[in-house]
């Protein structure tokens, strides 16, 4: 992901990611506010949605 991509972004919700990725997304959001950073479990990728304050785009 570039970087400066990133500064556009608000919030960036990550879904279904391996633990020990979690544990670090987790532990530096604070240090890095901007864009703020969640993570959830794969079966929790509703909860990330209504997060992010958006509705899935269907693209099958």
């Amino acid at each position: 992901m570039k970087l400066a991509a990133l500064q556009k972004v608000e919030r960036y919700a990550i879904v279904g990611t391996l633990d020990w990725m979690c544990k670090i997304i987790d532990t530096l959001n604070p240090v890095f506010p901007d864009p703020d950073m969640r993570t959830f479990p794969v079966d929790q990728e509703n909860n990330a949605w209504a997060w992010l304050d958006v509705e899935p785009s269907s693209q099958e």
